[in-house]
């Protein structure tokens, strides 16, 4: 799966969960471009990540996906 493929899924996971169709979804995107994303729905939006995927990050990494970028990176890294 190339990271483009990993980015689509990514924003479906997003959109489906802040309940958002049009919500912009880019690898620039970080947790301060939307505003309900906080820490908890950060260790949610983590969750449905790793499920969808197949995988489980390591607790020190989850931290550090605050951009898509990241979180597209760390999938690429575990698939």
């Amino acid at each position: 799966m190339d990271r483009n493929e990993i980015l689509q899924k990514v924003a479906v996971i997003f959109r489906g969960f802040f309940d958002n169709e049009t919500l912009p979804i880019t690898l620039q995107t970080c947790n301060e471009d939307i505003e309900d994303w906080d820490s908890v729905a950060h260790i949610q939006l983590i969750f449905e990540v790793e499920s969808e995927f197949g995988i489980q990050f390591e607790a020190e990494k989850i931290a550090e996906m605050t951009s898509i970028e990241k979180i597209v990176e760390n999938i690429q890294e575990n698939i």
